[in-house]
């Protein structure tokens, strides 16, 4: 399957960004391009096998539908309430601590 990162300017024209490329360079690009502009940034899939095409959304499902992905206002946005400290939190952190923390990721191949 290949991938194309795909942007729509402020005129809602879809502009080809990049194609041809693998998931993981897709995504890495998609974050890029969406870190330093407004617009949306999507990534599309096509495979020739069935001549199916969809969209890479961010939260890594697959859909004929597309989400754009995190604009840079979104992300510093994000990262912002992520740091914000309160007793609720830390609590919820001591006691996944005490459940043996963050579960280890599991890859599938």
């Amino acid at each position: 399957m290949k991938y194309n990162v795909t942007m729509i300017d402020e005129y809602g024209d879809e502009n080809l960004i990049k194609s041809g490329l693998t998931e993981s360079q897709a995504k890495t690009e998609a974050r890029k391009i969406a870190g330093k502009t407004e617009n949306q940034v999507y990534i599309e899939w096509s495979r020739s096998s069935d001549n199916q095409h969809g969209y890479l959304n961010p939260d890594g499902n697959n859909s004929i539908t597309g989400k754009p992905w995190p604009s840079k206002e979104i992300s510093a946005a994000a990262s912002a309430l992520g740091k914000i400290k309160s007793e609720k939190k830390a609590t919820a952190a001591r006691e996944n601590g005490k459940k043996g923390g963050r579960p280890k990721s599991i890859k599938y191949q």
